[in-house]
């Protein structure tokens, strides 16, 4: 399932990968970082999970969900700038379900910053104008 690759938590760490010189000559250790996603179906590196992930997507043939989510993303994620970060991003959401609680997905009608608008009819006596509320 699906569900199974929901990311619970991310790991990352440094490693010793080899020894090395800095600049004024001295031998040192050089670190590597390595990322691991924690999920239901185990623990793997963010290709693994990726490949996993896109592999029971297929099986539960979710591909047409998974374009619908990217298109969002494209759309709606500015912090999301290259085509394979907004894969990622949409493949988590579409594992953690995250489309599920986006007010109007389903329609396309996406409020802005998950908030409503209400106005007011009642006029202050100071400015005369209607209130609008966020909420």
């Amino acid at each position: 399932m699906t569900d199974d690759y929901s990311i619970r938590i991310s790991i990352g760490r440094a490693y010793p990968k080899g020894k090395g010189t800095n600049a004024k000559g001295r031998l040192v250790t050089l670190y590597g970082y390595q990322t691991r996603y924690r999920t239901n179906a185990g623990e793997f590196s963010p290709e693994e999970w990726k490949e996993g992930a896109l592999r029971e997507i297929r099986k539960e043939k979710k591909e047409p969900l998974l374009e619908k989510i990217k298109n969002h993303c494209r759309e709606h994620c500015a912090w999301l700038s290259k085509e394979q970060e907004i894969e990622e991003y949409a493949i988590s959401c579409l594992c953690n379900r995250a489309y599920e609680h986006w007010g109007g997905f389903e329609t396309g009608d996406f409020p802005y910053m998950g908030m409503e608008e209400y106005s007011g009819t009642n006029k202050t006596e100071e400015h005369g104008e209607d209130w609008i509320i966020w909420m």
